[in-house]
């Protein structure tokens, strides 16, 4: 993924694979082709969007941070790997 050199409401994260709000408060798109099989969402994140990571066929494992306070509808769909999502236990 890219973002235009004048975007002021976007960052990307990892390689830009991951797509993030400027704040770093949002996770809104995490990119299906990544190969790995683990992903940590980094601290700050407060808000994981919906269908955030909608049908990555690698991942196994999840982990939220403890700033997570709200999970989108669907932000898992479609992950027929995933075998252990961490979250934290303010999650909303």
């Amino acid at each position: 993924m890219s973002l235009p050199d004048e975007n002021t409401a976007f960052m990307l994260r990892d390689d830009g694979k991951v797509l993030f709000s400027r704040d770093g408060k949002r996770l809104y798109v995490y990119a299906a082709w990544q190969e790995r099989e683990q992903y940590a969402v980094p601290d700050g994140v407060e808000t994981v969007e919906p269908f955030s990571f909608q049908t990555n066929p690698n991942l196994v494992e999840v982990s939220l941070p403890d700033s997570c306070k709200s999970l989108g509808a669907m932000a898992f769909q479609g992950l027929m790997e995933l075998k252990r999502l961490n979250v934290p236990t303010g999650l909303e």
